[in-house]
C-alpha cells in the first residue's frame, strides 16, 4: 500500500494498527475520498469505504505476519502468557521471593546484607541506607530519632561493647561527694594513728615526691580532682598556680566550700596537720592551710575524653599534672584510658612530671545510691600505658588493701602511686 503526506489532523499509526492519534507532526493518511469512516468510535475522514477494507485486509495481513495483535492491551496480555504469571507489582514481586527464596521487604534485604558481609549495621546506616527516609515527610520524624540515637550513644567500642553516653550520665548525675568521702576519706580509711592505713600512705607518697626539691615550677593541674584536694597539699610550697579540675559541678562545688571557708565543707585540717608533720613544720599548718587555700587560683570543668580536657579553657602547658583515681573511674575501656592518658599529656611540657595515684584489681566503687564501674588495671599494664604515652618511670609504689580496710563500698585489690617524667 502506498501512503501519501496530507495535511494535519487524524492519521494512521503504523505500529498501532486500527488507532488513531493526534500527535503532532507528519501525517500520513491512505489515498480516498473525504467521506468519513467510523470504526471503535474514531472517525478515519478522507477515506472511502472501499479505502477502508483495502486498508482494513492490509492491516490484518500485517497483524497475521507479526503473529499477534498489537494494540496495547494484546501486547500486555502476550507478555503475561510469555511471563507465565500476571504482572502487576505484587506478583512480580511473588515471583522474584520464589525465585530468591527470601522476602525481599527493606529489613529482610538488611538482614541478610549483615549475614553476608558477617558485621552488624548499626541503626544510623539503616536509616541512611532505606530510600523511604528521602521522602522529604519523613524529614522532621528522620531528624528527630537520628539525633535521638547518636546522641545517646557513646562511640566507644571494644571488644563488642558500646558505651552509651547517657548511661555514664544518669550514673554520674547520682554521684554523692559526701558519701564518697565518707566512704574514703574518713576512718577507717583515713587512720592517722596508724602508719599502715591507706590514706597516710597516698599522703607520704606525694610528699616524698616534692620533698626532692625537682617537682616544683609556675603551674600544677589536677585532673579530676573528684571532691578531694589532699593530693596537692604538699605542691602548695613548690608551686605559684594550682588548678584543681573536674567533670562533675557538685565536685567542683565541693571543693570552692572548702576555699570559701563554708560551713559544711569537708575537714581537711587533719590532712594538712598530718603533712607538716612530715615536712618536720607541725606547729605551722593553718599557714600551710591559708597557703594552700591562696594558691589554688581555679577549679574549672574537665572532660578528659575529649583532645582538650580543658575545654573551652586554654592553658599554656604546665610543669606538672597531678591525678587520683580518675583514669580508671570514668574511662570504659583500657584502650579509651590510654586515649585519655595522651589527651592529659597533652597539656604537660617536655619534661614536666605526672604524679599518679590508682586502684589496683577494683570493678567498681560506690558513692551513695550509684554503684560506678572501674577498668581493673595491675602493676604490668599501669607501666607499660603511661611508658608508651612518652614518660619515663621515676618512682613506682604500690599498696596492697588489707582485710581490715575492705569495708564493702568497692573491691579494690590495691593501690598504685607513680612518678614519671615526660620525654
Amino acid at each position: 500500500m502506498k501512503m501519501k503526506k496530507c495535511t494535519p489532523g487524524l492519521h494512521f499509526h503504523w505500529r498501532e494498527g486500527l488507532r488513531t492519534t493526534r500527535s503532532p507532526g507528519r501525517k500520513w493518511l491512505l489515498p480516498g475520498s473525504r467521506a468519513g469512516v467510523r470504526y471503535g468510535g474514531d472517525t478515519f475522514r478522507g477515506w472511502s469505504a472501499s479505502s477502508f477494507r483495502d486498508w482494513s485486509r492490509g492491516s490484518e495481513w500485517y497483524r497475521g505476519e507479526r503473529g499477534t495483535e498489537l494494540n496495547v492491551v494484546q501486547r500486555r496480555t502476550q507478555n503475561r502468557a510469555e511471563r507465565g504469571t500476571e504482572a502487576n507489582a505484587e506478583q512480580r514481586q511473588t515471583r522474584y521471593r520464589g525465585e530468591r527464596g527470601t522476602e525481599v521487604n527493606a529489613e529482610q534485604r538488611q538482614t541478610r546484607y549483615r549475614g553476608e558481609r558477617g558485621t552488624e549495621v548499626n541503626a544510623v546506616q539503616e536509616m541512611c541506607n532505606d530510600t523511604t527516609w528521602h521522602n522529604p515527610l519523613n524529614s522532621l520524624f528522620q531528624s528527630v530519632v537520628v539525633l535521638s540515637y547518636v546522641s545517646s550513644t557513646l562511640l566507644h567500642i571494644s571488644g563488642g561493647k558500646m558505651l552509651r553516653s547517657a548511661e555514664v550520665t544518669d550514673r554520674y548525675q547520682l554521684f554523692n561527694p559526701q558519701a564518697y568521702l565518707q566512704n574514703n576519706y574518713m576512718p577507717p580509711r583515713a587512720n592517722f594513728d596508724s602508719e599502715d592505713c591507706v590514706v597516710p600512705w597516698k599522703l607520704r607518697c606525694f610528699a616524698s615526691s616534692f620533698s626532692t626539691g625537682e617537682i616544683r615550677g609556675h603551674t600544677l593541674l589536677d585532673i579530676g580532682s573528684g571532691p578531694t584536694l589532699y593530693q596537692v597539699i604538699s605542691a602548695c610550697d613548690f608551686f605559684n598556680k594550682i588548678v584543681m579540675s573536674d567533670y562533675l559541678e557538685v565536685n567542683r562545688e565541693e571543693l570552692q566550700k572548702w576555699l570559701r571557708g563554708e560551713a559544711g565543707a569537708f575537714d581537711w585540717s587533719l590532712y594538712i596537720k598530718y603533712v607538716c608533720g612530715l615536712e618536720g613544720k607541725s606547729d605551722h599548718w593553718e599557714e600551710k592551710e591559708q597557703r594552700l587555700r591562696e594558691t589554688i587560683k581555679d577549679v574549672c570543668h574537665c572532660d578528659i575524653m575529649q583532645p582538650n580536657p580543658l575545654h573551652p579553657k586554654v592553658l599554656d602547658p604546665v610543669d606538672a599534672i597531678s591525678t587520683t583515681f580518675c583514669l580508671e573511674s570514668v574511662c570504659p575501656d583500657k584502650k579509651s584510658l590510654e586515649k585519655a592518658l595522651a589527651n592529659i599529656t597533652s597539656l604537660l611540657k617536655p619534661g614536666g612530671f605526672l604524679l599518679m595515684i590508682g586502684a589496683l584489681g577494683e570493678s567498681y566503687y560506690l558513692a551513695g545510691e550509684v554503684k560506678l564501674s572501674v577498668v581493673p588495671l595491675d602493676e604490668d599494664y599501669v607501666k607499660e600505658a603511661v611508658s608508651k604515652s612518652g614518660y619515663r618511670i621515676c618512682v613506682f609504689k604500690t599498696y596492697n588493701m588489707p582485710s581490715e580496710l575492705k569495708i564493702g563500698v568497692d573491691d579494690v585489690r590495691g593501690v598504685f602511686y607513680l612518678q614519671a617524667q615526660k620525654f
